[in-house]
């Protein structure tokens, strides 16, 4: 997975939205029809354009989990009110 994300100039770990911008600005610079008046350079634009697509592909579905990490169990942060007791208020009426 990092070679497509080193196709892309993107970091292990990218979200989404990255990747697609990412995707967005090489397909657009890469583009062979922007070199319609060069055939070898259109040839090699076509052949880098296949490469981005394949990265593109392979990371879109992708879900970046960190490995070796373990969770912690989460901590309560609020105390439940004990069944059957009743509600106390701290003001008088």
């Amino acid at each position: 997975m990092e070679k497509y994300f080193e196709i892309l100039g993107l970091k292990p770990g990218a979200s989404q939205k990255e990747i697609k911008a990412a995707y967005r600005d090489l397909a657009r610079v890469w583009h062979p029809d922007r070199f319609s008046s060069d055939p070898r350079l259109q040839a090699k634009a076509q052949e880098k354009l296949k490469e981005i697509n394949e990265a593109y592909e392979k990371l879109r579905d992708y879900k970046y989990e960190p490995r070796n990490v373990k969770s912690e169990p989460r901590q309560q942060t609020y105390q439940q009110k004990p069944e059957n007791t009743p509600h106390i208020s701290r003001f008088r009426l």
